[in-house]
């Protein structure tokens, strides 16, 4: 298993965003804590959507299997 982390300034979102996370062919998606909305729609692709006023930042993580 293995596990990406983040930590940075929390603050509140000033707009709308989304982010994509692509892991290598083969890769799969165990677990996420991140702020927004946050689904796998592939084993190895995080997409995260974020709607403004959300209080975003702090601390993020995703644990995989390669």
């Amino acid at each position: 298993m293995n596990k990406y982390e983040d930590k940075y300034a929390e603050e509140v979102a000033e707009y709308d965003y989304d982010a994509v996370w692509i892991l290598p062919e083969g890769a799969r998606l165990l677990r996420w804590q991140i702020a927004g909305s946050a689904e796998a729609p592939e084993p190895n692709v995080l997409r995260i959507r974020v709607k403004r006023g959300t209080k975003v930042g702090g601390y993020e993580s995703f644990e995989f299997e390669l």
